[in-house]
């Protein structure tokens, strides 16, 4: 999904009036590129963390909201396998 909007977003960056530099773009560019980084080393921390956390107490890794919706439904009980990881 994001992929697709991406390719609709991205050619309206590069405006004919900001030729030959495209400064806007590059900018864009270097933005989403910089935030993608950062999100993307924020969910290895996170899920380093869980993962630590649930070997410590030996339980699914998890967070509070996942572990309270397995318990209530019962559903997805891949995530109630207690060794259950984030693979990163």
């Amino acid at each position: 999904m994001s992929f697709c909007v991406a390719n609709i977003v991205a050619p309206q960056t590069f405006q004919p009036a900001d030729a030959p530099k495209y400064l806007p773009a590059k900018i864009t560019l270097i933005v989403v590129m910089g935030t993608t980084i950062v999100v993307a080393i924020g969910l290895r921390i996170l899920y380093g963390m869980r993962n630590t956390r649930a070997d410590r107490f030996r339980e699914p890794a998890m967070s509070h909201f996942e572990r309270d919706s397995v318990l209530k439904t019962g559903a997805c009980l891949d995530f109630a396998d207690t060794k259950y990881r984030y693979s990163y």
